[in-house]
Order: structure tokens, then sequence, then C-alpha cells
């Protein structure tokens, strides 16, 4: 699409630099340049805060603590069975 922009002269030159540079045309330079420039400034999307209720914690024992119980468990078992 053609339009007319008023752009600082610093701006053109430097534009017209890269572009002869990166054998580009300039509305190619002006285009990356207008991208990535307002993909930088895009609005960066927050999540929404999430309320927890109650405990903090997990609802149960992480996985060591289950091994640490079940190992603590089939020792007392053996325990028990040699006393018998």
């Amino acid at each position: 699409m053609r339009t007319t922009l008023t752009v600082d002269d610093d701006l053109l030159d430097l534009a017209k630099r890269r572009a002869v540079e990166g054998h580009a045309t300039l509305g190619q330079v002006v285009n990356r340049a207008l991208r990535i420039g307002l993909m930088a400034e895009a609005p960066r999307r927050v999540a929404e805060a999430t309320v927890v209720y109650g405990d903090p914690h997990p609802l149960g024992p992480d996985d060591a603590t289950l091994r640490t119980l079940a190992a603590e468990l089939d020792d007392a078992e053996l325990r028990r069975k040699l006393d018998t």
C-alpha cells in the first residue's frame, strides 16, 4: 500500500544506508523496522491471577515421601514377621 509519511532526516538517511548495505529497497527496510518496532512495543499479555483458597500445599505427599513411607512399612512388616 502506498502512503505518505513525514520521517526525520536522520532516520531516512539511516534507512537509505541500510537499504544500500543490505541490497534491499527503502520500502523493505522501513517495513522491517516498523515490524520490529511495533512487535517490541506490543503489550505483553498478563495472565489473570488465580485465587487459591485453603491450604496452598499439594494435596498429598510427593514421590520421595511415598517411597520413604513404603520402605518404613516394609521394614515394620519384616520386623513383625521376624518377631513372631
